[in-house]
């Protein structure tokens, strides 16, 4: 729906202060009117009715995207594992939670502070016979779900009692 490119830590910050510069060298050398002129022979004319049927679609994609598409695959956290399901394809697959490291990232000023809300990054490193790196993205709350998440894995589930 959106081309984008992360800028994270450091270098978000970089671009911050470079468009400032920008913005206040063209003042200072009085060139604004120059970049506004680029777009005095551009004329755009849209009535009450595009607008309306643009942001309508925009709004039917939105709610497809967020009660369609992004329910079809979840993750459950029960007390010794992570499990993925999807509810089309490949079914679930399950990642014991013995050895697994949770990385939380809130780096990204644009898309973590400003448009996220205090979203984040959630890395996990799993352990065992396969390795993998698990990339979850943009989980809004982070902070308090790797508290909850935390504390499920370092659980040790209830197995059936010998006798």
């Amino acid at each position: 729906m959106i081309t984008n490119f992360s800028v994270r830590g450091l270098a978000s910050g970089i671009v911050i202060l470079v468009a400032a510069l920008a913005t206040v060298v063209l003042a200072y050398f009085g060139r604004w009117d120059e970049v506004f002129r680029w777009f005095g022979n551009l004329t755009i004319h849209l009535s009450m009715g595009a607008y309306f049927w643009f942001s309508t679609l925009m709004f039917v994609t939105w709610v497809f995207t967020v009660i369609g598409i992004d329910r079809l695959s979840y993750w459950e956290v029960t007390p010794g594992q992570i499990t993925h399901k999807r509810l089309f394809g490949s079914g679930s697959k399950s990642y014991n939670a013995l050895g697994m490291a949770l990385e939380k990232h809130r780096d990204d000023i644009f898309r973590h502070w400003l448009l996220g809300f205090g979203s984040g990054d959630l890395k996990i490193q799993t352990s065992g016979a396969t390795h993998e790196q698990i990339d979850l993205l943009n989980v809004l709350f982070i902070g308090s779900k790797v508290d909850a998440i935390q504390r499920l894995i370092a659980e040790v589930p209830e197995g059936p009692e010998d006798a």
